[in-house]
């Protein structure tokens, strides 16, 4: 029984993390691709070669960023080889602001794939899109972030109900495979007591007890 335990244990434990890993990234996914169609309309209309107003309009409309404190799209564009932001929705000394600038992976920059980051902190998550376009003024770096406390709130939700039911199965199955080797040697444990009470003078009685024997 314990080797039945340990393999349930190992089924389950697999199919809990498959789940949600699958779970993880078809919700990152849909964020993901939703960052990228931003970073791609932004780096069309740096392409128009607009003034810098008409622009930083255009993606804003793009983000649908604003200076209210409702949860929106974040952004930073900048030159490769420049510190100085050519459009940013959020102040350099704005905690958003300082996210932007502060991203994992820094060490990728030469890498011209677009590359998807966790930022912000626990309750207040982001999920970021760095892209690096090309232009004939040189390589801009373009940053979208959209807050992912929804999805990652999901995540933990259903990684609590994965726990509660993993443990109730191999509760229940445990409990399962008790009862029925229980009851598989429940015969052996009775003529094991009938074998220890035979005994010379009463052999006859020892053995044909509670049977009936046809005459």
């Amino acid at each position: 029984s314990l080797w039945v335990s340990t393999v349930l244990v190992a089924v389950i434990t697999t199919i809990s993390i498959a789940a949600y890993v699958e779970f993880e990234e078809s919700h990152l996914r849909e964020i993901d691709q939703t960052l990228l169609a931003m970073a791609n309309g932004i780096s069309a209309i740096l392409d128009d070669r607009q003034g810098k107003d008409k622009s930083e309009k255009e993606v804003r409309a793009v983000t649908a960023a604003s200076g209210s404190n409702i949860p929106s799209f974040s952004y930073r564009i900048w030159m490769d080889g420049s510190s100085a932001d050519l459009l940013v929705s959020d102040a350099p000394d704005s905690e958003h602001g300082r996210w932007l600038r502060e991203l994992p992976g820094q060490s990728s920059e030469s890498s011209e794939e677009p590359a998807f980051v966790n930022i912000g902190r626990p309750r207040d998550e982001y999920r970021a899109v760095w892209m690096r376009h090309r232009s004939d003024e040189g390589i801009v770096n373009i940053v979208v972030a959209g807050s992912s406390h929804f999805t990652f709130h999901e995540l933990h939700e259903f990684l609590r109900l994965l726990l509660v039911l993993g443990a109730s199965l191999i509760f229940a199955s445990v409990v399962a495979i008790m009862w029925t080797v229980r009851c598989g040697l429940r015969p052996i444990y009775t003529t094991a007591k009938r074998l220890q009470d035979i005994a010379h003078p009463n052999v006859r009685e020892a053995i044909f007890d509670e049977k009936k024997v046809p005459t």
